[in-house]
Protein backbone atom coordinates (compact mmCIF):
# COMPACT_ATOMS: atom_id res chain seq x y z
CA UNK A 1 0.00 0.00 0.00
CA UNK A 2 2.61 2.08 0.84
CA UNK A 3 3.64 2.40 -2.95
CA UNK A 4 0.74 3.05 -4.58
CA UNK A 5 1.25 6.48 -5.48
CA UNK A 6 3.39 5.47 -7.66
CA UNK A 7 1.18 3.67 -9.81
CA UNK A 8 0.26 7.91 -10.52
CA UNK A 9 2.95 9.28 -11.14
CA UNK A 10 4.49 9.88 -7.73
CA UNK A 11 8.09 8.98 -6.36
CA UNK A 12 8.09 6.56 -3.33
CA UNK A 13 11.00 6.14 -1.23
CA UNK A 14 13.56 6.97 -4.32
CA UNK A 15 13.47 6.57 -7.72
CA UNK A 16 15.23 3.58 -8.14
CA UNK A 17 12.93 1.87 -4.90
CA UNK A 18 9.85 3.25 -6.98
CA UNK A 19 11.10 2.08 -10.41
CA UNK A 20 11.39 -1.86 -8.97
CA UNK A 21 8.30 -1.74 -7.19
CA UNK A 22 6.47 -0.36 -10.50
CA UNK A 23 8.09 -3.63 -11.92
CA UNK A 24 6.66 -6.01 -9.57
CA UNK A 25 3.52 -4.76 -9.94
CA UNK A 26 3.56 -4.95 -13.91
CA UNK A 27 4.73 -8.13 -13.78
CA UNK A 28 1.84 -9.64 -11.82
CA UNK A 29 -0.25 -7.94 -14.43
CA UNK A 30 1.78 -9.78 -16.96
CA UNK A 31 1.02 -12.53 -15.14
CA UNK A 32 -2.35 -12.46 -14.76
CA UNK A 33 -2.84 -11.74 -18.23
CA UNK A 34 -1.40 -15.17 -18.84
CA UNK A 35 -2.67 -17.12 -16.67
CA UNK A 36 -6.73 -15.77 -16.64
CA UNK A 37 -6.94 -14.80 -20.06
CA UNK A 38 -4.34 -16.65 -22.32
CA UNK A 39 -3.96 -20.22 -20.33
CA UNK A 40 -7.63 -20.11 -19.62
CA UNK A 41 -8.65 -19.18 -23.28
CA UNK A 42 -6.77 -22.23 -24.46
CA UNK A 43 -8.31 -24.28 -22.01
CA UNK A 44 -11.81 -23.58 -23.02
CA UNK A 45 -10.29 -24.21 -26.64
CA UNK A 46 -9.41 -27.64 -25.46
CA UNK A 47 -12.32 -28.57 -23.57
CA UNK A 48 -14.37 -28.19 -26.84
CA UNK A 49 -11.69 -30.04 -28.57
CA UNK A 50 -10.59 -27.59 -30.63
CA UNK A 51 -6.89 -25.60 -31.45
CA UNK A 52 -5.82 -22.38 -29.90
CA UNK A 53 -4.52 -19.85 -32.11
CA UNK A 54 -3.41 -16.14 -30.11
CA UNK A 55 -1.35 -13.51 -31.31
CA UNK A 56 0.04 -12.52 -27.85
CA UNK A 57 2.21 -9.47 -28.64
CA UNK A 58 1.66 -5.67 -28.78
CA UNK A 59 -0.18 -5.65 -24.58
CA UNK A 60 0.85 -5.01 -21.29
CA UNK A 61 2.52 -8.70 -20.66
CA UNK A 62 5.40 -11.10 -21.66
CA UNK A 63 4.46 -12.34 -24.58
CA UNK A 64 6.49 -15.67 -24.75
CA UNK A 65 4.68 -16.50 -21.25
CA UNK A 66 1.28 -15.94 -22.90
CA UNK A 67 1.85 -17.95 -26.12
CA UNK A 68 3.43 -20.72 -24.04
CA UNK A 69 -0.30 -22.50 -23.78
CA UNK A 70 -1.34 -21.81 -27.62
CA UNK A 71 -1.33 -24.90 -30.10
CA UNK A 72 -0.68 -22.52 -32.85
CA UNK A 73 1.33 -19.30 -31.56
CA UNK A 74 1.11 -16.62 -34.49
CA UNK A 75 2.55 -13.46 -35.38
CA UNK A 76 2.24 -11.64 -38.83
CA UNK A 77 3.86 -9.78 -41.11
CA UNK A 78 2.89 -7.66 -44.01
CA UNK A 79 3.66 -6.83 -48.01
CA UNK A 80 7.25 -4.45 -47.62
CA UNK A 81 8.06 -3.28 -44.34
CA UNK A 82 6.76 -5.81 -41.44
CA UNK A 83 6.17 -3.21 -38.48
CA UNK A 84 7.52 -5.26 -36.02
CA UNK A 85 9.55 -8.95 -35.29
CA UNK A 86 6.50 -11.37 -34.09
CA UNK A 87 7.06 -14.07 -36.60
CA UNK A 88 10.10 -14.69 -34.81
CA UNK A 89 8.31 -14.48 -31.32
CA UNK A 90 6.12 -16.75 -32.77
CA UNK A 91 8.47 -18.96 -33.80
CA UNK A 92 10.77 -18.73 -31.00
CA UNK A 93 7.24 -19.99 -28.56
CA UNK A 94 6.25 -22.59 -31.14
CA UNK A 95 9.58 -24.40 -31.28
CA UNK A 96 10.45 -24.05 -27.17
CA UNK A 97 6.63 -25.75 -26.72
CA UNK A 98 7.28 -28.40 -29.34
CA UNK A 99 4.29 -26.93 -31.88
CA UNK A 100 4.67 -28.33 -35.43
CA UNK A 101 2.28 -25.10 -36.41
CA UNK A 102 3.76 -21.77 -35.88
CA UNK A 103 1.30 -19.20 -37.78
CA UNK A 104 1.19 -15.46 -39.45
CA UNK A 105 -1.19 -13.45 -40.37
CA UNK A 106 0.38 -13.05 -43.64
CA UNK A 107 0.93 -10.53 -46.57
CA UNK A 108 -1.23 -7.57 -45.20
CA UNK A 109 -0.71 -4.48 -46.65
CA UNK A 110 -1.24 -0.54 -46.54
CA UNK A 111 -2.89 1.54 -49.27
CA UNK A 112 -0.35 1.30 -51.54
CA UNK A 113 0.68 -2.67 -52.45
CA UNK A 114 -2.89 -3.10 -51.44
CA UNK A 115 -4.65 -1.88 -54.60
CA UNK A 116 -6.03 -5.54 -56.14
CA UNK A 117 -1.67 -5.44 -57.93
CA UNK A 118 -0.37 -7.77 -56.09
CA UNK A 119 1.18 -10.95 -57.79
CA UNK A 120 2.06 -14.35 -56.72
CA UNK A 121 5.91 -14.04 -57.00
CA UNK A 122 5.69 -10.78 -54.22
CA UNK A 123 3.51 -13.48 -52.51
CA UNK A 124 6.24 -15.73 -52.96
CA UNK A 125 8.99 -13.54 -51.73
CA UNK A 126 7.35 -12.24 -48.92
CA UNK A 127 6.37 -16.04 -48.00
CA UNK A 128 9.70 -17.44 -48.12
CA UNK A 129 10.97 -14.64 -45.75
CA UNK A 130 8.03 -15.71 -43.41
CA UNK A 131 9.28 -19.27 -43.52
CA UNK A 132 12.79 -18.03 -43.02
CA UNK A 133 12.08 -16.64 -39.77
CA UNK A 134 10.24 -19.87 -38.34
CA UNK A 135 6.55 -19.46 -40.06
CA UNK A 136 5.05 -23.00 -40.87
CA UNK A 137 1.26 -22.08 -41.73
CA UNK A 138 0.15 -19.04 -43.61
CA UNK A 139 -2.76 -17.14 -42.45
CA UNK A 140 -4.02 -15.35 -45.50
CA UNK A 141 -5.08 -11.81 -45.11
CA UNK A 142 -7.67 -11.83 -46.75
CA UNK A 143 -10.22 -13.54 -48.42
CA UNK A 144 -13.15 -11.33 -48.39
CA UNK A 145 -16.33 -12.98 -49.83
CA UNK A 146 -17.38 -12.20 -53.13
CA UNK A 147 -21.26 -12.77 -53.61
CA UNK A 148 -21.44 -10.06 -56.68
CA UNK A 149 -20.46 -11.44 -59.79
CA UNK A 150 -20.99 -7.99 -61.54
CA UNK A 151 -19.31 -5.97 -59.46
CA UNK A 152 -15.86 -5.99 -59.52
CA UNK A 153 -13.37 -5.77 -58.51
CA UNK A 154 -15.82 -6.30 -55.55
CA UNK A 155 -15.72 -5.60 -51.83
CA UNK A 156 -12.48 -5.31 -49.86
CA UNK A 157 -10.78 -4.81 -46.39
CA UNK A 158 -9.79 -1.07 -47.08
CA UNK A 159 -6.20 -0.48 -46.97
CA UNK A 160 -5.45 -3.68 -44.96
CA UNK A 161 -6.02 -6.59 -47.11
CA UNK A 162 -4.16 -8.15 -50.03
CA UNK A 163 -6.99 -9.30 -52.41
CA UNK A 164 -7.04 -12.63 -52.42
CA UNK A 165 -10.09 -13.97 -53.97
CA UNK A 166 -12.32 -14.76 -57.05
CA UNK A 167 -12.40 -11.15 -58.25
CA UNK A 168 -7.97 -11.43 -58.42
CA UNK A 169 -7.39 -11.61 -62.22
CA UNK A 170 -5.03 -14.59 -61.82
CA UNK A 171 -7.26 -16.30 -59.47
CA UNK A 172 -7.61 -19.01 -62.27
CA UNK A 173 -3.90 -19.44 -62.84
CA UNK A 174 -2.84 -19.45 -58.89
CA UNK A 175 -3.01 -22.99 -58.37
CA UNK A 176 0.83 -23.36 -59.07
CA UNK A 177 1.51 -20.85 -55.92
CA UNK A 178 -0.92 -22.39 -53.84
CA UNK A 179 0.54 -25.80 -54.13
CA UNK A 180 4.18 -24.54 -53.37
CA UNK A 181 3.18 -23.01 -50.27
CA UNK A 182 1.01 -26.57 -49.44
CA UNK A 183 4.12 -28.71 -50.25
CA UNK A 184 6.44 -25.71 -48.24
CA UNK A 185 4.42 -25.93 -45.42
CA UNK A 186 4.14 -29.92 -45.31
CA UNK A 187 7.46 -30.01 -44.99
CA UNK A 188 8.27 -26.90 -42.49
CA UNK A 189 5.55 -28.86 -40.01
CA UNK A 190 7.28 -32.45 -40.91
CA UNK A 191 10.77 -31.38 -39.30
CA UNK A 192 12.41 -29.87 -36.61
CA UNK A 193 13.78 -26.45 -36.21
CA UNK A 194 17.63 -26.19 -35.02
CA UNK A 195 19.18 -23.06 -33.69
CA UNK A 196 22.74 -22.58 -32.43
CA UNK A 197 21.59 -19.71 -29.69
CA UNK A 198 18.92 -18.89 -27.57
CA UNK A 199 18.37 -15.64 -26.57
CA UNK A 200 17.25 -13.88 -23.37
CA UNK A 201 14.28 -11.67 -24.70
CA UNK A 202 14.51 -9.13 -21.67
CA UNK A 203 13.98 -10.03 -18.10
CA UNK A 204 13.26 -5.96 -16.44
CA UNK A 205 12.06 -5.54 -20.11
CA UNK A 206 10.16 -9.21 -20.96
CA UNK A 207 9.35 -8.08 -24.78
CA UNK A 208 12.77 -6.32 -25.59
CA UNK A 209 13.30 -8.68 -28.42
CA UNK A 210 16.23 -6.91 -30.26
CA UNK A 211 17.39 -8.92 -33.02
CA UNK A 212 21.35 -9.97 -33.21
CA UNK A 213 21.54 -9.31 -37.70
CA UNK A 214 24.66 -9.99 -37.53
CA UNK A 215 24.88 -13.49 -36.55
CA UNK A 216 21.85 -13.87 -38.66
CA UNK A 217 23.54 -12.79 -41.84
CA UNK A 218 26.91 -14.54 -41.11
CA UNK A 219 24.35 -17.96 -40.79
CA UNK A 220 23.55 -18.34 -37.72
CA UNK A 221 20.06 -19.07 -36.20
CA UNK A 222 18.58 -18.05 -33.00
CA UNK A 223 15.25 -18.51 -30.90
CA UNK A 224 13.60 -15.90 -28.49
CA UNK A 225 13.04 -17.34 -24.71
CA UNK A 226 11.36 -15.14 -22.10
CA UNK A 227 12.43 -14.74 -17.83
CA UNK A 228 9.63 -17.82 -17.74
CA UNK A 229 11.64 -20.11 -20.82
CA UNK A 230 15.04 -19.56 -19.54
CA UNK A 231 13.97 -20.89 -15.77
CA UNK A 232 13.19 -24.05 -17.42
CA UNK A 233 15.46 -24.35 -19.77
CA UNK A 234 17.77 -27.93 -19.13
CA UNK A 235 21.73 -28.25 -19.50
CA UNK A 236 22.74 -32.04 -21.54
CA UNK A 237 26.37 -32.00 -23.38
CA UNK A 238 27.62 -28.85 -22.31
CA UNK A 239 24.07 -27.59 -24.38
CA UNK A 240 20.93 -26.30 -23.24
CA UNK A 241 17.33 -27.38 -24.29
CA UNK A 242 13.93 -26.98 -23.04
CA UNK A 243 12.71 -30.05 -22.07
CA UNK A 244 12.16 -32.60 -24.79
CA UNK A 245 12.98 -29.94 -27.42
CA UNK A 246 16.69 -29.58 -29.72
CA UNK A 247 19.71 -27.97 -28.09
CA UNK A 248 20.88 -24.89 -28.30
CA UNK A 249 25.22 -24.28 -28.39
CA UNK A 250 24.73 -21.64 -26.06
CA UNK A 251 22.72 -18.92 -24.21
CA UNK A 252 22.97 -15.32 -24.61
CA UNK A 253 21.54 -13.40 -21.89
CA UNK A 254 20.64 -9.99 -24.43
CA UNK A 255 21.07 -6.75 -24.00
CA UNK A 256 19.32 -5.95 -20.90
CA UNK A 257 21.09 -4.74 -18.29
CA UNK A 258 18.95 -5.57 -15.12
CA UNK A 259 18.45 -9.24 -14.24
CA UNK A 260 16.34 -10.69 -11.66
CA UNK A 261 17.55 -12.95 -8.81
CA UNK A 262 16.00 -16.03 -10.31
CA UNK A 263 17.64 -15.59 -13.74
CA UNK A 264 21.19 -14.99 -11.78
CA UNK A 265 20.76 -18.26 -10.11
CA UNK A 266 19.90 -19.98 -13.40
CA UNK A 267 22.85 -18.74 -14.87
CA UNK A 268 24.94 -20.33 -12.28
CA UNK A 269 23.77 -23.32 -12.55
CA UNK A 270 23.71 -23.59 -16.28
CA UNK A 271 27.09 -22.41 -16.13
CA UNK A 272 28.03 -25.09 -13.39
CA UNK A 273 26.54 -27.70 -15.60
CA UNK A 274 29.01 -27.00 -18.53
CA UNK A 275 26.76 -24.89 -20.72
CA UNK A 276 28.71 -21.83 -22.43
CA UNK A 277 26.82 -18.73 -21.46
CA UNK A 278 27.12 -14.60 -23.21
CA UNK A 279 26.03 -12.23 -21.34
CA UNK A 280 28.13 -8.87 -19.81
CA UNK A 281 27.82 -7.91 -15.95
CA UNK A 282 24.18 -6.48 -14.70
CA UNK A 283 23.92 -3.24 -12.76
CA UNK A 284 21.03 -3.90 -10.62
CA UNK A 285 17.89 -6.29 -10.11
CA UNK A 286 15.02 -4.63 -11.58
CA UNK A 287 12.60 -6.07 -8.77
CA UNK A 288 11.97 -5.00 -4.95
CA UNK A 289 11.71 -8.83 -4.22
CA UNK A 290 15.44 -9.75 -4.71
CA UNK A 291 17.31 -9.68 -1.79
CA UNK A 292 20.30 -7.19 -2.48
CA UNK A 293 23.12 -9.39 -0.62
CA UNK A 294 22.21 -12.21 -2.43
CA UNK A 295 22.05 -10.51 -5.74
CA UNK A 296 25.58 -9.18 -5.44
CA UNK A 297 27.31 -12.06 -4.01
CA UNK A 298 26.02 -14.02 -7.58
CA UNK A 299 26.90 -11.29 -9.80
CA UNK A 300 30.24 -11.60 -8.40
CA UNK A 301 30.51 -14.88 -8.41
CA UNK A 302 29.40 -15.45 -11.95
CA UNK A 303 31.63 -12.21 -13.61
CA UNK A 304 34.08 -12.20 -10.50
CA UNK A 305 36.83 -13.52 -13.37
CA UNK A 306 38.07 -16.65 -14.09
CA UNK A 307 34.12 -18.15 -14.44
CA UNK A 308 34.58 -21.40 -16.87
CA UNK A 309 32.25 -20.81 -20.19
CA UNK A 310 31.25 -17.76 -19.45
CA UNK A 311 31.74 -14.89 -22.42
CA UNK A 312 31.52 -11.25 -21.50
CA UNK A 313 29.54 -10.10 -24.63
CA UNK A 314 25.66 -9.26 -25.55
CA UNK A 315 26.21 -9.99 -29.20
CA UNK A 316 25.98 -13.38 -29.61
CA UNK A 317 27.99 -13.74 -32.62
CA UNK A 318 31.20 -12.01 -30.70
CA UNK A 319 30.08 -15.51 -28.73
CA UNK A 320 30.46 -18.23 -31.09
CA UNK A 321 34.04 -18.74 -31.43
CA UNK A 322 34.97 -16.70 -28.70
CA UNK A 323 37.41 -18.50 -26.09
CA UNK A 324 36.19 -19.03 -22.27
CA UNK A 325 37.79 -18.12 -19.26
Amino acid sequence: KPYLPALVGYTVGTRGETAKFLFDFQRTVAELFAENYYDYFAELCHREGILAATEAYGGPFDSLRCFRTADVPTGEFWLGATPHGSPRVAASAGHLNGRAQVGAESFTTEAMPGRWQITPRQLRESGDLGWLEGISQLVYHSYLSQPFMNVKPGLSLGRHGTQLNRHTTWWKDGNGWSQYVRRGQFLLQSGKSRADAIVLGGDSKPNAFNRPNAFVKAGYNFDFCGRDDLLRLEAKDGCVNMPGQEPYAFLCLGTDAYLTLPVLEKVKSLLAAGVKVAGRRPVDTPSLSDDPARWKRLVDEIWGGGKLNLVETDDPLKAVDAPVA
